[in-house]
């Protein structure tokens, strides 16, 4: 089936005929003059939500969104400073885009109820006066105190949407190259596979590589790892020289499912979400400066966990016959 093609909304002007773009109308309004009652046309705001990396920095306006929730996990509960912190996450889709969502607090705990009454797979929401913001480096809604949910609601917007659903027309308008198949693969499957792509898996983790450095020095700039050359920390892209380095988590772990067993590389952004700590928060527990090597008994709390990962397969997994598999981000 031949997908549709859609103009880009930066290239139209007041000059542009005979387009067609993919946008949400936000809002819309009649154009009067107050005091001749004369009519100049209709204003409409679009919003490109393929642009939604540049709006997670705006944090001018509360939004609404509308969408299906897919990867629903369960609310998790932290503790830091004796003040428990408590978030839900979930994706939000229309068929072509996807956005994560992490509620907190009150509003996570009344949503997650409300989601355990509805057949999960057929859960539609309005979340109005919500906020695009940045939340473990990648953009999320996030709830302020304005913001509410309205779960599977009669409103034309959602009506609009599930016929689509149903017909399949947005999900063929979002095949890409870069969308990650809903098929759970088995490790066996994974090590059979003969190209490079993104799959989903779900495994436990049997064991942690304690022995293996538990994390590392990252340039702000490149996002590569920096060498430590007599006290001094530098970058081998770019120029720059760190007086004090960011430091990143990487867990080494082997992971398994009834047909097989692999490494996983967990980065950063995962161990952080799932012990609401980071390398820093670590290091300053230590009594001891020396004692800053030594692997945490904090991250011994993945081993026995069954997680459902994105992992990318490589070249070297193809050709090379690796083992080693890296999380999708």
């Amino acid at each position: 089936m031949e997908l549709n093609k859609y103009d880009n909304i930066k290239k139209f002007n007041s000059s542009t005929y005979n387009w067609k773009t993919r946008v949400r109308l936000q809002y819309t309004w009649k154009g009067i003059n107050r005091q001749t009652q004369e009519y100049y046309g209709i204003n409409m705001i679009f919003i490109d939500d393929s642009e939604i990396e540049k709006l997670a920095d705006d944090n001018r306006f509360l939004i609404d969104m509308v969408g299906k929730v897919e990867n629903l996990e369960k609310t998790i509960r932290t503790n830091k400073n004796n003040r428990e912190t408590i978030r839900l996450k979930f994706d939000l889709s229309d068929g072509r885009f996807r956005v994560k969502v992490t509620f907190f607090y009150s509003l996570a705990i009344e949503t997650e109820e409300a989601f355990k009454k509805i057949d999960v797979a057929n859960i539609f929401v309005i979340i109005s006066c919500t906020k695009f913001g940045r939340f473990e480096g990648a953009p999320n809604l996030t709830n302020y105190p304005a913001t509410r949910v309205f779960i599977n609601p009669n409103h034309y917007s959602l009506i609009e949407l599930k016929e689509k659903w149903d017909k399949h027309t947005s999900l063929d308008v979002s095949k890409t190259d870069e969308d990650i198949p809903k098929k759970v693969f088995t490790v066996k499957e994974i090590r059979n596979l003969k190209k490079e792509t993104v799959v989903n898996c779900q495994v436990t983790v049997k064991k942690m590589d304690e022995k293996a450095k538990w994390y590392y020095a990252r340039c702000i700039d490149c996002e590569i790892e920096i060498i430590c050359d007599k006290g001094i920390y530098s970058c081998t892209k770019c120029p720059r020289i760190f007086p004090y380095p960011e430091k990143r988590f990487r867990l080494c772990t082997i992971c398994s499912d009834k047909t097989g067993s692999m490494v996983v590389i967990f980065p950063d952004s995962e161990v952080t979400r799932f012990i609401d700590k980071t390398v820093v928060d670590i290091h300053s527990e230590c009594l001891k400066e020396e004692d800053e090597e030594n692997f945490p008994k904090i991250l011994r709390t993945f081993v026995n966990q069954k997680y459902t990962l994105n992992l990318q397969v490589t070249e070297d997994n193809i050709n090379k016959g690796s083992t080693v598999m890296r999380m999708f981000k």
